[in-house]
């Protein structure tokens, strides 16, 4: 019976829908890593190196690609090494 109740409840909570289409992926273009090519590189202002050091490790690992970034002048160079 306890569980009859909860099944109720749970069912008035979240209605199920059908045919409802699913959105499409979130992607994040803000570095151009998809379009590099071995020995291409970028620059970045000193205040987005983490970001780009997550961003390429994290890209990186799911794409079989290794990134490289350095100190270069006032900011960072970020360089496709594989």
């Amino acid at each position: 019976m306890a569980n009859r109740k909860l099944k109720l409840a749970i069912e008035a909570d979240y209605p199920i829908e059908k045919g409802v289409p699913q959105p499409g992926r979130r992607t994040n273009n803000r570095y151009p890593l998809r379009e590099m090519d071995v020995g291409d590189s970028f620059f970045i202002s000193a205040s987005e190196q983490p970001r780009v050091v997550n961003a390429t490790s994290y890209f990186g690992s799911r794409n079989n690609r290794k990134y490289s970034c350095r100190l270069h002048g006032d900011g960072y160079r970020v360089w496709r090494v594989e």
